[in-house]
């Protein structure tokens, strides 16, 4: 059973969650997908600066276990294009955070083949759309505005360091901001391995998704049993 615990950092409130013996402040994900030719990227969430956080997310504060909160908000970030509830999340490694040593995010691997960007924008378009008919959507569903796709075989994981930035797979440039540096160089080993490994494949299908909230009609890869 874990344990929730409120913890301040520099006047600022966070909320540990204790599982695995370990204090937990954030769970995030890597997401390798392929194109038609079999070139393999990393999906991530971008902020507002343009920086990708791997649809990182800090402890909810109703959450009481890493795996569900963590499927959970991808969701969420994702605009539903990635709803995987029932997906037991089976490989992760666990990153000391950039706040304290002591404390840690884990990071979740997913090896779903060709997610398309399009159909984030365009689940982004109907609940943007819902929200502006006047049936409020929470700001949890609104805060991820665009993804980005970064090409594996342009990442020097040993190189990464404070003013590292990336390429996307359209040649702009991507910041990493203290999350991503912090994710990318402690799991570069873990990712080319997954890389390499062409059985490790989450099994993922495509539908439309049909719900009384904001998210009826948009499409998503869901977990298939």
């Amino acid at each position: 059973m874990a344990d929730l615990k409120k913890i301040v950092i520099k006047d600022t409130p966070f909320f540990v969650l204790i599982e695995d013996g370990k204090p937990f402040i954030g769970h995030a994900f890597v997401i390798i997908t392929t194109n038609m030719k079999g070139d393999l990227f990393i999906v991530s969430s971008l902020d507002e600066k343009k920086n990708a956080t791997f649809f990182f997310n800090v402890i909810h504060p109703h959450a009481s276990c890493l795996e569900k909160s963590a499927i959970h908000k991808l969701r969420e970030n994702s605009q539903n294009l990635f709803n995987l509830q029932g997906l037991s999340l089976d490989l992760y490694q666990d990153v000391p955070s950039f706040f304290s040593s002591k404390l840690f995010f884990r990071v979740y691997f997913l090896k779903i083949p060709c997610v398309h960007r399009i159909l984030f924008e365009e689940n982004k378009k109907i609940i943007d759309a819902v929200h502006r008919s006047g049936r409020e959507v929470p700001p949890e569903w609104r805060y991820v505005n665009a993804l980005t796709f970064l090409p594996i075989n342009f990442i020097n994981f040993d190189m990464i360091g404070p003013d590292s930035r990336l390429l996307d797979d359209g040649g702009k440039e991507v910041g990493l901001g203290k999350i991503g540096r912090c994710l990318l160089k402690a799991s570069g080993n873990t990712i080319t391995k997954l890389c390499k490994n062409s059985k490790m494949m989450t099994v993922c299908s495509i539908k439309l998704h049909t719900s009384s909230s904001w998210t009826n009609g948009t499409t998503c890869y869901y977990y298939r049993l």
